[in-house]
């Protein structure tokens, strides 16, 4: 399980989409007592930083993305000075379950233990401990090429749950001489988990050679269902091994644990878009008990796009479904097909003007609405009435703005100049607003007399709002609506 922050997809993940507001903050100043004053300056400095650790995990627990925070990484910095000592605090904040502190401990972790070989054997025996969220962290803590060789010798503890979490940290990519016979071994280990974490981590390596996929095909046959998913999860990720995963991935849909049908739709979506066997599958998927199966067969769709026509009602029904991120997941699918959805307006009208509904979905069914174009013209007036609601959030506005965009913008405009007064979406209007009027002079054909002579007057009509503005509007828009507007009138 490649779980390195520096390589992973998950890093990848959180940097395109999270965006982080720092706020100034910097570490408290180490406190002093009578006590610390009657010991040595060594002694004295040894306690105070023991005394901090508490704080200072709690600095990376509230900037869980701590390597967007300076202060974060001042804290993680301090941890690692402190050493060893810092060590059994760290390990029981795992505890907390919070993904992206599990990854901010796990290489503080990491960090502590490259400068202290000490501490790689307490994190090789806490692979073993009876709780899930320790046993993760400590592989993120041992996920790096300098503890091969503790891992290697890890894996083959009398303990399982060591040997397990040893086989998910090593890298294949690393010593292949030495772990990959390790790995071939541990699919023949009596214990399923062993087994499990041994074909995780043969496919995590970069490169697929012809020995991993053969011994990936073998775990086909495990007598464990979740080793023949897992496997076949593995082998959907490589094009030429799709044939012979399919149907062990289409039958892990049936089981009753949701953990397995998860991994199973997930490899699904990674197959052929166009594989014929597989929408139906992902059709019943989206009625699945667990949400998160639910989530993962309608993202799927959303990838495939128009090719995706069948799923419609589906998807609509899901519209409905009570997790937002399902509708949210559900609406993204819809937009993605276009006038193909149009079937679907009216519960995306109704999503948008649901004010119980968050204004990310709403603003999502806007820009869905959007997608569909001409085909959308009847929910013109709808849009509308949300662009020139002050009590919409800029976020919503905007997104109803971008819609009519594509549906009517010569209904837009006059929607858009009655709202550049509104400090709140000024900017955003005067843009949208400059971005039509060009599209408009490169289309002037396309435009009646009448058509134009009233888009002139209404941005005439915003020019003068802008110049009586004391915000700050970017000239380059301004100066391009100018020149539109004097082509126009060409």
């Amino acid at each position: 399980m490649r779980i390195n922050l520096s390589k992973s997809t998950f890093s990848k993940l959180l940097i395109s989409q999270l965006a982080v507001t720092l706020m100034s903050c910097s570490l408290l100043p180490l406190n002093t007592s009578t006590a610390l004053a009657q010991q040595s300056p060594k002694e004295q400095n040894s306690l105070q930083a023991v005394s901090t650790i508490p704080k200072l995990i709690e600095i990376l627990e509230q900037r869980e993305i701590y390597r967007f925070s300076p202060v974060a990484e001042a804290a993680m910095q301090q941890l690692v000075n402190i050493g060893k000592p810092a060590v059994p605090q760290l390990i029981e904040s795992l505890k907390k379950n919070r993904a992206f502190l599990t990854f901010g401990i796990g290489e503080t972790l990491s960090k502590i233990a490259q400068k202290d070989s000490s501490v790689t054997q307490i994190l090789i025996d806490k692979l073993g401990d009876k709780n899930t969220q320790i046993r993760i962290g400590v592989m993120i803590a041992l996920d790096d090429d300098s503890f091969e060789t503790a891992l290697i010798k890890a894996a083959q503890n009398k303990n399982p749950r060591i040997r397990s979490g040893a086989i998910l940290a090593l890298d294949l990519d690393g010593n292949k001489a030495s772990v990959l016979p390790l790995l071939k071994k541990a699919l023949q280990d009596k214990d399923a988990s062993i087994r499990r974490s041994a074909a995780i981590s043969l496919a995590s390596a970069d490169e697929k050679s012809s020995e991993i996929v053969k011994i990936l095909k073998n775990g086909l046959k495990d007598k464990d269902s979740s080793i023949r998913v897992a496997s076949a999860s593995m082998l959907a990720q490589i094009n030429s091994q799709t044939a012979s995963a399919t149907p062990i991935l289409i039958k892990a849909l049936e089981n009753e644990d949701s953990i397995i049908r998860l991994i199973a739709i997930e490899a699904l979506s990674k197959i052929n878009q166009n594989n014929f066997q597989i929408l139906p599958v992902i059709i019943r998927a989206m009625e699945d008990k667990d949400s998160a199966v639910r989530y993962m067969a309608i993202n799927r769709i959303s990838k495939s796009g128009k090719s995706s026509k069948a799923t419609i009602p589906a998807l609509i029904k899901a519209l409905n479904d009570k997790d937002g991120n399902i509708r949210s997941a559900a609406i993204y699918a819809l937009g993605n097909m276009g006038s193909d959805a149009k079937t679907a307006k009216p519960k995306l009208v109704a999503i948008l003007q649901n004010k119980q509904e968050s204004d990310e979905n709403r603003g999502s069914a806007a820009m869905a609405l959007g997608e569909m174009a001409k085909d959308a013209a009847s929910t013109v007036p709808v849009l509308i009435k949300i662009l020139e609601d002050k009590q919409s959030t800029k976020q919503l506005a905007v997104s109803a703005a971008l819609a009519l965009d594509k549906i009517d913008s010569q209904a837009l405009i006059p929607a858009l100049v009655k709202r550049l007064p509104d400090k709140k979406m000024e900017v955003a209007s005067a843009v949208i607003l400059s971005s039509i009027a060009s599209k408009m002079k490169e289309n002037k054909s396309n435009f009646t007399n009448a058509q134009l002579e009233k888009a002139i007057s209404e941005f005439e009509t915003a020019l003068r709002i802008i110049d009586n503005s004391v915000n700050e509007i970017p000239e380059d828009k301004v100066t391009a609506l100018r020149q539109s507007v004097a082509l126009l009138k060409e």
